[in-house]
């Protein structure tokens, strides 16, 4: 699967555009969502809305040691001035119209409505409806039987699948291959559908605009092989061989662990986290996300001083840097265009420093 994988992106870099899904037809498709917009839209949008192109939400690049605000179209500008401390330009507005989590010319049209959305409303239909708005007030499980099961796992398949050939999620060859199989032929699964170890976390969120507090991003473990879509986390595993425990923030258990990974199953457990432990979940998320942030920034810091002074900077110094980050409005304070021109002003008043040496950061 890895070699037919990278021939169709060698065709598309040629320009010759073929469908990563049926490796024939012309890869026509635009804004195909690699993850499903029915379930992260209200993560994304502003207040938890429903409503399409009024996303507002911060992308954590780990690459970049930034933080970066996007909004669409729909979004008041009155809210985004306040968000980024002035008006925008009309190049950031033309910029920000793409659909998040989303590719252009990697699948084609035939695949995305006779396939992907097939899988999709089969979802939508039989499945969602057991969780958002109707999931008991602190159930601990969903339990999904019959022929649903197939519906649910296909939809969180076509997730892990269209991620990973969209590079955002790296799972080994064989799960790959196997996925595209059952994807496939999702008209007529069969029981080796049910042989790949998945497990699906409930994330319960009571009120629209507790989502926008949701997680949209993928993990960075294997086995679990983790995706947080808003109010759904999906852990899968290669092999039952290969699982082993993962707190994850507090959504996975030990006591409970080998209870929720659905392997062979009758029935699918479905593990729903309660309103008040999902707060819990997103704060350990963001405190580790928070750390890792300064650790990186502290780091490009050290390097800066040692560069100019040839000493590592005194512990206040930082400090310092960080109040002047801080004291920059919320959606433009950790964008690395802002920590470029911080990590300027700074130390430009204690050495001399060229006008392009931050471009390497």
């Amino acid at each position: 699967m890895k070699h037919e994988i990278t021939n169709q992106r060698e065709d598309n870099m040629l320009g010759n555009n073929i469908c990563a899904f049926c490796g024939h037809r012309v890869a026509n498709k635009k804004n195909t969502h690699y993850l499903t917009d029915m379930i992260i839209r209200k993560c994304l949008n502003d207040e938890g809305c429903n409503t399409r192109e009024k996303g507002s939400y911060y992308v954590i690049s780990s690459h970049n040691n930034s933080v970066c605000y996007h909004y669409q179209r729909e979004v008041s500008s009155k809210i985004i001035e306040e968000i980024i401390g002035r008006t925008t330009t009309d190049k950031e507005n033309q910029q920000e119209g793409k659909i998040p989590f989303s590719v252009d010319d990697v699948f084609c049209s035939d695949c995305e409505k006779n396939i992907f959305t097939n899988i999709e409303k089969d979802f939508s239909n039989c499945i969602l409806p057991k969780f958002r708005k109707s999931t008991p007030h602190q159930a601990k499980e969903v339990i999904i039987s019959g022929t649903d099961i197939s519906k649910l796992r296909l939809f969180f398949y076509i997730q892990l699948w269209r991620s990973c050939v969209c590079g955002k999620l790296s799972l080994p060859d064989s799960l790959q291959q196997k996925l595209h199989t059952f994807i496939l032929n999702y008209k007529n699964p069969t029981d080796e559908i049910y042989d790949i170890p998945l497990s699906i976390t409930y994330l319960e969120t009571r009120k629209d605009e507790d989502y926008t507090g949701n997680i949209v991003t993928f993990g960075t473990t294997c086995n679990p092989y983790v995706i947080f879509m808003n109010d759904f986390v999906v852990q899968v595993y290669d092999s039952l061989e290969n699982k082993h425990f993962c707190e994850l923030y507090g959504i996975n258990e030990e006591s409970s662990f080998d209870q929720y990974i659905n392997v062979g199953e009758n029935e699918f457990r479905v593990k729903v986290v309660n309103d008040e432990k999902r707060k819990i979940i997103i704060e350990n998320f963001m405190r580790e996300q928070a750390e890792i942030f300064r650790y990186g920034l502290q780091d490009i810091f050290i390097r800066v001083s040692l560069y100019f002074f040839g000493h590592l900077p005194e512990p206040n110094q930082f400090d310092e840097f960080m109040i002047r980050i801080n004291n920059k409005p919320i959606g433009i304070r950790y964008s690395k265009s802002e920590i470029v021109k911080e990590l300027y002003n700074y130390f430009t008043g204690r050495v001399f420093v060229p006008s392009n040496f931050f471009v390497k950061f």
